[in-house]
Order: C-alpha cells, then structure tokens, then sequence
C-alpha cells in the first residue's frame, strides 16, 4: 500500500489521471443527481396526477352500480372492482365508506357493514369534494359520490402502493451509479494512457540524462513541444561538453603553469637562502650589525616565499594522488608528537597549547603522515591567527569514528568567511592575506585529506571570539590500543 502511494506520490502520470478522473467523476456525479432527482420527481408528480385522475374517473362508475351491488342487483360489480385493479398496477386497494362512518365494501373483504374508527380518514371521507394524501408508503384519493339534487351519498377510498415507484427510483439511482463508476474507470484509463503518451518521451528524456554516457537523439521525440525541449538539451549538453573540455584543458595547462613556475622559483630561492645563510654564518668575513638584520629580514621573507612555493607543489600532488597508505595507528601518540613539536612556536608568542584525549580509543585507521599533516596545518593556523590566549586539542570517540576538535582564541570568522574557508585560493578576508600572507591552498589540503579517509570537516566560529576546527577519522576495529596512554597534556 506504501508503495502504491509512493508511486502515485512521485509519478506525473498517475496526477494527471487521478486529477481528470476524479474531476469527472465530480462532473457526473452532479449530473446524475440532477437527472435522478429532476426524474424521480417528474415520475411521482406523473403518479400522483395520473391516480387522481383514475380516481375521479373510476369513483364516479363505482359510484354509479354500487348502490345495485349492496341491495343484490348487480353481481358483477366484484369483477368490476377487480379489473380496475388489473387497469392500474398501482392500486392496492378500494374502499367504500358511507357518509355516518361505516365502511360498506372492502376490495379485500368484499360486502360488510362496520364503524370505521380512524378520525382523519372520516373527516376526508365526509367532505364533498376529492381530497388526496401521502401517508407513509401509500397514496391515497378520497371521491365522493353525489346522488340527484347533490346529496352526498358515499365516498370512494382508492389506495395507491408506492411499491413499484420505489422499485423504479432504486433501478435508476442503481443505474446512474454504475454508469458513473463505468465512466470514471474509462476516463482513469483514457487519462492514464493519454498522460502517458506525453510523459513517456519526458521519463526517456530524464533517463538518458541520469546516464553515465549522456546521449540524446532529438529524432526519436517528434516535432511536437517534447521534441523541440530534447533538441534544446542535446544542443546544451554539447555546448556543456565542449565548456567542459575546454575547462579540462584550462586545467591542465594551469596545473603545468603552476608546476614550471614553482620549481623555477625553487631553485632561485633555494639558491638565494643558501647564500643568506652562509654569509650570516661569517665564513665570509665580519659582517657588519646592520647587514646581519637586513639579511635576517631577507631570510624570513625567503622561508616565506619557499612556503608558499611548497604549497602550492603540494596542493597539485594532493589533487591527483589517489592512493594512500593507510594502517592503524595511535591518534593519542601522534597528538603527543605534534603538540611538542608545536609548543615551541606557541611558547614564543606567548599562547598555551594543550590537549585533552576524553574517551579510551582504539587506533585510527588511515595514513599517518597525512593525519599529521592535517594536524600541523590546523595548528599552524591556529598560532598563526592567535594574539592572546592559545590553542586546546580534544579527542573523543563519536560512534565508530574519532572525533577531534582544534579551538583557538584568536580573530575568529562571521558567517560569510567559515562557508568559503575551505576553498582552494580562497582566505577569510583580503585584509588576512595581506596581514598573514598565505596563497589560501592549506584548508582545501586538509579537507581532501579528511574526506578521502571517509571523515567530514567543518568549522564554527565567531568573529573575534575564535574558530573551532572540528574533523573526523575512522577508528580501526581491530581492538584497543596497547600503546602507551598520553591522556593530557
């Protein structure tokens, strides 16, 4: 049944169907009521005038030849009576009633003489003119018979059965009904095959996009509207491949620009520090207070330039290297490690930087070396952009992965910059470029790094209140760790 209306849910086909059915089914619905009801009285006011009209007319020769039958000189009034009932399937029944209150002839009990007790059928009975009256499933006509000079001298009683009418309205309500449940099922099947010759072409259409190899031939869809929309999307996936192509080839030649240029700056550069660094050592000869500042300058901005160049090296080597060497490790260990490695730079600008393991781990599962490059680009991030306070790292265990949060309290990030920090060539603001230099390629590192390990990154910040960097690794299944337990520090 849920996948009935599932289908029904997600299909156009089926909408359209139910809609047109049901809004025809509405449309004859009202028109069967409205025929039923204009027909149904048309019948009762055809059986009311009719009957009244017997009535009058079969009253008056009863009338006529009764007055002969009670005193015994008409034998064939009984097979008079008994025709007229033959005459008119309706009547049920005639009665004879004198103008005192006695019942003189019953068409069931034949000739008698007895008191009828009914007040409201007497006070119709002793009028002199024709009265009539539904009463329940019965149609009943009062005649009375006039004698000479108009003395009222009987009334005649006809009751009518309704019986037959009813028969007649419950074969036609019967009749409408199934013709309309025949008629709905026919327009739900005309609809349905007719929705289908114009979403067919559509589910084709929709199928050969969701291809791997998109191709549409606009040939096999007509001339009609689908076909002019299936000549437009195949004249737009071709405009969409050859951009795509021709992006492809932007890229390469991008990456082959970037790489020619980074290793031709290498060289000079590694060249140029060498030289720095020798003449500082003063194997030169003395070198004088004010040349040995200006080279520590000349070198700080060299090792600089050389990052950038070795980031912009690793950020090609990441993005086509799909491989890594994945094995289970403690996380608790190479926290450990690359903590006491960053101390130090944190010490210097006067910053604590500590970790919390919350929870007993098991290893992790992944490549060493890339979770650690993960963990000293975070960090270097996070002295980097940290004036006062410092850097805290927690692990704790997140179902079957561990989950690791490195949070800062340094100048933070609003909204707009956390959404695009891990961009490729994209940081915070210009005014951090120019303040912290950076070509913006660690984060997007670190988050191919995350993901190809099947973890997710992400970030929360406040500006001027700080970031929290929080990511995800597999642990490994095989048991807990053995190693050494470096739970803070």
């Amino acid at each position: 049944m849920m996948g009935w209306f599932s289908r029904v849910k997600n299909s156009i086909r089926w909408k359209i169907s139910i809609f047109i059915t049901v809004f025809f089914l509405f449309l004859f619905l009202l028109s069967g009521t409205v025929v039923y009801v204009f027909f149904t009285r048309n019948l009762e006011k055809v059986f009311y005038e009719t009957n009244l009209s017997f009535s009058r007319i079969s009253g008056e020769e009863i009338g006529r030849i009764f007055e002969e039958y009670f005193s015994g000189g008409f034998p064939y009034f009984e097979e008079r009576v008994n025709l007229l009932k033959k005459m008119n399937p309706h009547l049920e029944k005639i009665q004879i009633f004198s103008t005192n209150g006695y019942i003189l002839y019953d068409s069931h009990l034949g000739k008698i003489k007895k008191e009828y007790k009914e007040e409201e059928v007497m006070e119709r009975i002793k009028k002199v003119s024709v009265t009539r009256v539904k009463k329940g499933n019965y149609f009943e006509v009062v005649v009375p018979i006039m004698g000479i000079w108009g003395r009222h001298l009987y009334s005649v009683r006809f009751i009518y059965s309704f019986e037959k009418i009813k028969r007649i309205k419950r074969k036609l309500g019967w009749g409408i009904f199934l013709g309309i449940l025949l008629a709905g099922l026919t327009i739900f099947y005309v609809s349905y095959f007719a929705s289908k010759m114009i979403t067919g072409p559509v589910e084709r259409l929709s199928s050969s996009l969701m291809k791997k190899e998109v191709k549409i031939n606009p040939e096999e869809y007509g001339e009609d509207e689908i076909g002019k929309f299936a000549r437009f999307l195949s004249l737009t996936l071709e405009n969409l491949k050859n951009a795509l192509r021709e992006l492809e080839e932007a890229n390469r030649a991008k990456d082959r620009i970037l790489e020619n240029v980074s290793h031709e700056l290498k060289t000079p550069l590694t060249a140029a520090k060498g030289y720095v660094e020798y003449i500082l050592t003063g194997k030169m000869g003395k070198v004088d207070r004010k040349i040995e500042e200006a080279l520590k300058v000349v070198k700080r901005n060299l090792d600089r330039l050389e990052g950038r160049v070795h980031e912009l090296l690793r950020a090609r080597e990441e993005e086509y290297k799909k491989e890594y060497e994945k094995r289970n490790f403690s996380l608790k260990l190479l926290v450990r490690e690359v903590v006491e490695e960053m101390k130090k730079r944190a010490e210097e600008k006067g910053l604590y930087l500590r970790y919390l393991i919350l929870d007993e781990l098991p290893p992790v599962y992944g490549d060493r070396e890339k979770i650690r490059e993960v963990f000293e680009n975070l960090l270097d991030n996070a002295i980097k952009f940290t004036d006062n306070g410092g850097v805290e790292i927690k692990v704790e265990r997140e179902g079957n992965m561990a989950r690791i949060s490195v949070k800062d309290t340094g100048i933070g990030m609003d909204e707009e910059e956390a959404k695009r920090v891990f961009d490729k060539f994209t940081q915070a603001s210009p005014e951090i470029s120019r303040r912290f230099g950076g070509v913006g390629l660690g984060l997007s590192i670190v988050k191919s790094i995350i993901e190809a390990h099947g973890g997710r990154i992400w970030v929360e910040s406040r500006k001027n209140e700080g970031s929290t960097f929080y990511f995800t690794i597999p642990l490994y299944a095989g048991g807990e760790d053995e190693e050494e337990d470096y739970g803070r520090g």
